[in-house]
């Protein structure tokens, strides 16, 4: 049987009494950066990204291109880190979307509907991968003390499974607390492990 992940780096840093391990979905090109200075939400406006992303396919980011591409990415304002409680639905993140990010990805789909042509992926030899990290409880709640309610909702109703249960099963169950959004820089001595997403068994 196939395993539905390759170790691309770990460290052994677990203290989960007081820690919660959540996922990060994105793309292989970003594991430099990553390992260098950890996860980081970006600096620059929507706009600002949205206008990057049209010059990297080679379009010039005149005012009505670039108004056309921030209506079709506007609910990504904040630009994030969205870490999810599942490293299932992480992976899926990573695998669905193959230009280093959603934005990137609808920015290009938007570029294709104008020119009615297919256009190359900025990364063709990227590949998905799950970046898990383990963060204090007591930081988070501060953050989203909601989602931190719901987490332990979704553990109260894991508790209740066997060890029989299929994973798939119970990843369902922890999907429903939904997706921790952050704002802030998460360093690399809080990553405890890079993995690629192999794509198999989900």
């Amino acid at each position: 049987m196939h395993k539905p992940w390759r170790m691309l780096g770990t460290k052994r840093w677990y203290n989960f009494d007081n820690d919660l391990r959540l996922y990060h979905g994105t793309s292989s090109v970003f594991i430099p950066s990553i390992t260098k200075y950890g996860l980081l939400p970006p600096l620059k406006s929507l706009s600002e990204r949205v206008a990057d992303a049209i010059r990297m396919y080679g379009f010039e980011a005149d005012e009505k291109l670039l108004k056309a591409c921030v209506d079709t990415v506007f609910w990504n304002e904040e630009g994030a880190i969205c870490l999810h409680p599942s490293q299932i639905s992480a992976a899926r993140y990573s695998r669905h979307y193959k230009n280093g990010g959603e934005l990137n990805d609808l920015v290009k789909y938007k570029l294709e509907k104008k020119i009615r042509r297919k256009l190359p992926n900025l990364h063709p030899n990227s590949f998905p991968i799950v970046v898990e990290v383990v963060l204090p409880v007591s930081w988070l709640e501060k953050h989203d003390g909601e989602f931190i309610q719901r987490m332990h909702s979704c553990a109260r109703r894991m508790a209740e499974l066997t060890h029989y249960t299929a994973d798939e099963e119970k990843d369902h169950f922890i999907q429903g607390a939904g997706e921790f959004r952050l704002m802030k820089k998460i360093p690399p001595s809080r990553i405890t492990r890079i993995m690629e997403s192999l794509g198999r068994g989900f």
